[in-house]
């Protein structure tokens, strides 16, 4: 594809291109809190552009510097040429975060990497203290297969999972 637009509204995310419509939705019952929202528009936005390396994008939402050096770097190992990104100059307000140093979320995809992040966080947190992240459909290849290990592991171990 050439040209895509991105618009978010809420928590999901909408590319409209020349070729094709992709939806990238969070489902089920999540507070829309601004730092969720804007995580998932960043990552989001890398996910829904990763398959076409369309030339242009353009987004109703203002995207990090970091993102889109993290995206100019992923056309640039596929040997494809730097896109144009076109979005608000408006950085997106964040408001003051509460964290806790006794409590982790792991980004979790079932493999081993997965299983060692997660024990060594129960180590040191607790079980109750540790969030599992899964994003199912990530990884096109083998979303089906991760998100079958990650719900056996989440069974065998009894960790708390956001799907």
């Amino acid at each position: 594809m050439k040209n895509v637009e991105v618009s978010m509204d809420g928590l999901s995310l909408t590319l409209s291109g020349d070729k094709k419509n992709e939806r990238l939705n969070v489902a089920g019952e999540y507070p829309g809190r601004a730092y969720a929202s804007f995580l998932f528009s960043q990552l989001g936005l890398m996910h829904l552009v990763a398959h076409d390396l369309p030339s242009a994008v353009a987004t109703n939402f203002w995207v990090a510097p970091q993102i889109q050096n993290l995206i100019k770097a992923m056309y640039a190992w596929e040997g494809g040429k730097t896109p144009a990104i076109h979005a608000p100059k408006k950085p997106f307000a964040l408001p003051r975060l509460k964290t806790s140093p006794g409590k982790v979320a792991i980004s979790y995809s079932g493999g081993k990497d997965s299983v060692w992040n997660l024990w060594r966080a129960i180590e040191k947190y607790g079980k109750e203290n540790v969030l599992v992240v899964h994003i199912h459909g990530l990884n096109k290849a083998n979303s089906k297969d991760e998100f079958e290990y990650t719900l056996r592991q989440q069974k065998k171990y009894g960790f708390r999972i956001y799907k």
